[in-house]
């Protein structure tokens, strides 16, 4: 399964998290000593079902750590536009993929346990979407 982060959100003067992030990308944001999007990538880091992520919105200079192998893609501009960006490089990536899971980069308390649920709970459902 592969995973698409949506990490493109920077506050904009006047937003609740500006003076926070001052100007930059609020997917790297600490909180308990670690940037939002890092918690996320130690519990995708700790599923069982995860084999590449996808992290959209980030410049490729950014340090992470992670044990899935990653892939950077600019930001777009727009939610919609990223999550579509993230699909194209998962094609390109794997042109056979058919599921991949979605996050938003700001879920530091997001476990290993829960991503590897919703996957197992999905799979197999006529659905062709599901947001949490």
């Amino acid at each position: 399964m592969y995973a698409i982060v949506a990490a493109g959100g920077t506050p904009q003067p006047g937003e609740p998290l500006y003076d926070l992030t001052r100007g930059r990308n609020k997917a790297l944001l600490e909180i308990a000593g670690k940037s939002m999007i890092q918690w996320e990538l130690d519990a995708l880091s700790g599923s069982k079902k995860i084999q590449h992520i996808i992290i959209v919105g980030l410049p490729p200079e950014t340090k992470l750590i992670c044990r899935h192998p990653y892939t950077f893609v600019d930001n777009q501009g727009g939610m919609i536009e990223n999550v579509r960006s993230g699909s194209d490089a998962l094609l390109r990536i794997d042109k056979a993929a058919t599921l991949s899971l979605m996050l938003s980069a700001d879920v530091p308390a997001i476990t290993s346990t829960m991503i590897d649920w919703l996957i197992d709970e999905v799979q197999g459902q006529p659905q062709e979407a599901f947001y949490t």
